[in-house]
């Protein structure tokens, strides 16, 4: 594919062969063209660092059958690196023989999922993980939630999956009272 958008992972968000160019579209048809039209807007589901892999082909009808002039393999764009409401950030890349540039200008315009802040690097209130995918509302005198994992963690001699009930040994209605084994 000639332009594709990956994590850092190598997972790939969007990519791109060739796309609708009939009429009142603005897309472009990537195998025609000899210079893309600006700006191509791609919305990518991801407010960390990405990847973009583009080939550069040139297209002579296969009189030549290898038609790959570059392929840039590792254009990062640190989306981790900018705010929500940040002008338009750019990076640039180029190469020699033949000369290429590719330019990417960049902005985050909102948070996904459940990420908040300026910089979508935060948690949205009781959402908890690296991708902010599991909620966890604690239960005062039942349990906690971890800051890490959003795991129930429970407390005052609790048990069980939502930490209401006592554990083995414990009595009452606030499970306050041990029970004491007869000898």
């Amino acid at each position: 594919k000639p332009l594709k958008i990956q994590d850092v992972n190598g997972n790939i968000l969007w990519s791109i062969a060739i796309t609708d160019t009939s009429p009142n579209k603005t897309n472009v048809d990537l195998t025609t063209v000899s210079q893309l039209s600006s700006p191509i807007q791609i919305n990518i589901p991801t407010n960390k660092t990405v990847k973009i892999v583009t080939t550069v082909w040139d297209e002579d009808g296969g009189l030549n059958p290898d038609d790959k002039i570059r392929e840039i393999p590792d254009f990062i764009v640190p989306f981790s690196t900018v705010s929500v409401g940040d002008d338009w950030k750019q990076a640039i890349k180029t190469s020699s023989s033949p000369y290429m540039k590719f330019t990417v200008q960049y902005k985050l315009t909102q948070c996904d999922g459940h990420f908040t802040g300026p910089g979508c690097n935060f948690c949205e209130t009781n959402y908890f993980t690296k991708l902010c995918n599991k909620y966890c509302v604690p239960v005062v005198g039942n349990y906690t939630c971890n800051n890490t994992t959003g795991d129930k963690i429970c407390v005052n001699n609790k048990a069980g999956l939502n930490c209401d009930r006592c554990k083995i040994g414990f009595v009452g209605a606030d499970c306050d009272s041990a029970l004491i084994p007869l000898l």
